[in-house]
């Protein structure tokens, strides 16, 4: 039997899908735009290229630069790039595809963790949680 609590709930849930995938259709439909969106993403697309082009990615130790990212990013950005033919868009598709990951994995911890029936239909919207956020960056 559907109670009015849960009524609400669903019309809740409903809202909260819309919103997301609203504030979401703006930032996938700039995912193939050849425009920078981010300051950082041509340095990202320049150390994939080295990755890609055998170049070392990090500074010797005496030098004044420093690179504190993880390697294994380039490379992975840097093997999409070859597949989309550009690092920037890549990169980006990359990250969309890292936050998706994200969201799956929480979702399914989340679920794992929840014993009640109840917290069981409501579970889904943690995922929207974790969506909402990166759309207004």
């Amino acid at each position: 039997m559907t109670t009015r609590s849960d009524l609400h709930l669903s019309l809740a849930n409903v809202v909260l899908a819309l919103c997301a995938t609203a504030l979401l259709a703006l930032p996938v439909a700039r995912l193939p735009m050849r425009v920078p969106i981010n300051y950082n993403e041509g340095w990202n697309a320049y150390q994939a290229d080295r990755a890609m082009s055998g170049q070392p990615l990090y500074p010797p130790a005496d030098s004044l630069l420093a690179n504190n990212y993880p390697p294994l990013s380039f490379y992975v950005v840097g093997i999409a790039g070859r597949v989309a033919g550009d690092n920037v868009i890549a990169g980006r598709f990359v990250a969309l595809l890292s936050l998706l990951t994200v969201v799956v994995g929480i979702f399914l911890v989340v679920m794992a963790t929840t014993r009640s029936p109840r917290h069981r239909r409501t579970v889904w919207r943690s995922p929207f949680c974790r969506v909402l956020p990166p759309a207004f960056h």
